[in-house]
């Protein structure tokens, strides 16, 4: 219910319903389509906002997968005012601000002249890769791609977890390891309880391979005296399997008298 609210909220403030029968028309049209979602202040509120981009302002890699799986590189062509870049990329920063005046030092911020063909695409038709659409725009590449890294591949034992981390964090992995093992040796837990199960579930989860043990106990003892057969598994169940596995998985010998 809440995520269908969030849903529908999204659809109302950014008008989806209009903009998705835009998108169809130039899927039709064209073959292709894009959406940006992004989070972004923007008419007086910071919210989530779904923006349709136009075809010609995209550039990617050379993909044969329909499904896009070999998407290594997108990107988008920006065209901005002088105080939009400022204000998007300056952060505050006056020495970043200024750097970014020399950069697009061309520019001017007001526009010398107005240019009133807006219902023509000619100016997409002709779209240069680095230089802007007008001439008071500042052209604003935005690159995504896909990098390789050396990264770890981990086990948890004691959970069952396998995840990633970064190289760089190999240290903390070998700081557990060594803890792990030093509190082994203390005795803190053993196998079982690393390997997720308390003494319960242990129990339970060699049970099969116990009972086949004892009924072959117990075709034995039945000719003799049943009762007695049948305090010797409960004893066993209770009180032996739990002290053997525990033994076991501490090393200790089954026949120093401990059990």
């Amino acid at each position: 219910e809440l995520m269908t609210t969030v849903m529908q909220y999204a659809y109302q403030h950014n008008h989806l319903y209009e903009l998705d029968s835009r998108t169809l028309e130039e899927f039709l049209i064209s073959g292709t389509c894009f959406h940006k979602i992004g989070y972004a202040a923007r008419r007086g509120k910071a919210d989530v906002w779904i923006d349709a981009i136009s075809p010609s302002r995209i550039f990617f890699n050379n993909m044969e997968d329909s499904r896009l799986w070999d998407c290594t590189l997108i990107g988008e062509l920006h065209d901005m005012t002088l105080s939009e870049v400022i204000a998007r990329f300056c952060k505050g920063d006056e020495k970043k601000a200024l750097r970014l005046k020399e950069i697009y030092g061309n520019i001017a911020d007001t526009p010398r002249y107005h240019s009133y063909d807006t219902l023509s695409g000619d100016k997409f038709d002709t779209m240069e890769f680095f230089s802007p659409s007008s001439p008071h725009r500042c052209r604003v590449i935005e690159v995504w791609h896909l990098d390789s890294c050396e990264r770890l591949r981990c086990h948890d034992t004691l959970s069952g977890a396998f995840y990633k981390v970064d190289i760089d964090d190999r240290h903390l992995i070998e700081k557990e390891n060594a803890q792990r093992i030093k509190d082994e040796k203390k005795g803190s837990y053993n196998v079982w309880r690393a390997a997720g199960y308390s003494r319960k579930a242990a129990c339970e989860w060699a049970l099969p391979l116990m009972m086949q043990c004892i009924s072959q106990a117990q075709l034995c003892c039945d000719l003799l005296d049943a009762d007695k057969t049948r305090m010797l598994i409960d004893n066993v169940l209770a009180e032996g399997m739990p002290r053997v596995m525990d033994a076991v998985a501490e090393g200790r010998s089954l026949n120093d008298g401990s059990l």
